[in-house]
């Protein structure tokens, strides 16, 4: 090798340069020079992914956001935590709408009363007192006129207090289960906030993988000039 400080010269500027080049230094008489060749990019990992994306699918779909961002790991328990509440939210559901018609059916058999077209403070009302006469004395006592029934398409009258505190049972739990599906949505909501920041984390993990991959490449490797005199071919590659 005849110029080892241009050689040294041309390693040093790799070092800064993203690109491959080629650098012919010829023997005494030089008639070459830097003799750049075509540009070619080089190969890179798979894309990027994006937390917003990530982040939003999961809160459509708890898991999605995980498995767009290559962690499924965690991403099924989402996804199955997701089925396992929307089976109890209607579980709930039904058994509330089931255990109110059953009430309905009772104080109609035993205290005359038609829920038909009325509201859930009628069934409250049916529940808390033994007749309509007894409940418009108490809201009379009370001053409470406005809420007074005048009509008798709200009559009702039991025939025994413990049928009146069956049926309050009854309006109870269907209550409660109706008061359970609450929770479940709260708990669907949850969910979705919790896997909705896993599936940005893990996306955020991805992209720190295809960064920790970036690298520089360089190699020499001896070459024949145009005009036959010897050379060097230097190469550069950087991937990020």
């Amino acid at each position: 090798m005849k110029h080892p400080f241009l050689v040294g010269v041309v390693l040093i500027f790799s070092v800064f340069a993203p690109l491959r080049a080629q650098w012919t230094p010829h023997g005494n008489g030089v008639r070459g020079g830097l003799q750049p060749v075509s540009l070619a990019p080089s190969p890179v990992p798979e894309g990027r992914k994006s937390i917003l994306l990530a982040i939003a699918s999961s809160l459509v779909l708890p898991g999605l956001g995980e498995l767009y961002a290559g962690n499924f790991e965690t991403g099924r328990y989402s996804l199955a935590a997701d089925a396992g509440l929307w089976l109890g939210y209607a579980g709930f559901q039904y058994t509330s709408a089931w255990i109110k018609d059953d009430a309905r059916v009772y104080a109609a058999d035993h205290a005359s009363a038609d829920f038909t077209g009325k509201d859930d403070q009628f069934l409250v009302n049916v529940s808390n007192y033994s007749s309509m006469d007894a409940y418009n004395t108490a809201k009379s006592r009370n001053r409470d006129y406005a809420n007074i029934y005048t009509s008798t398409a709200y009559f009702w009258k039991w025939q025994t207090d413990e049928q009146r505190q069956h049926f309050r049972d009854l309006r109870v739990r269907s209550d409660e289960a109706k008061n359970n599906a609450r929770f479940v949505t709260a708990a669907l909501v949850v969910n979705r906030v919790i896997s909705a920041f896993s599936a940005g984390r893990a996306a955020a993990r991805y992209n720190e993988s295809l960064d920790a991959q970036a690298s520089l490449s360089v190699g020499v490797s001896p070459t024949q000039g145009p005009a036959g005199a010897d050379g060097l071919t230097l190469h550069v590659v950087t991937t990020f």
